[in-house]
């Protein structure tokens, strides 16, 4: 196995494992919010009011997930993968 393709499949897990826990940590947040969770019939009301009047149109975050977590792996990826590169490679001093 050539260095290159070692740094390569190095560069790889290394992302996808610290992708995996930027994914997986907001799942178990909301596994312990939802199993958390106490309706409050009292203050529903309340909700639905502010929600109908104070929210402001046009904000939406579903989508900046999957940016965020391909980001991660990017950087991660290439982060690991020059840094092994340039340690191999560096001149002795």
């Amino acid at each position: 196995m050539s260095k290159k393709f070692r740094y390569v499949m190095e560069a790889t897990l290394a992302a996808i494992a610290v992708t995996a826990i930027v994914v997986i940590i907001p799942v178990v947040q909301g596994y312990f919010k939802s199993r958390n969770y106490v309706p409050d019939i009292v203050k529903a009301y309340e909700q639905v009011d502010m929600l109908q009047h104070q929210v402001e149109f046009g904000a939406f975050s579903g989508g900046s997930f999957w940016i965020i977590g391909g980001a991660v792996f990017i950087i991660t990826f290439a982060a690991n993968y020059f840094i092994r590169v340039w340690f191999e490679n560096k001149p002795d001093q």
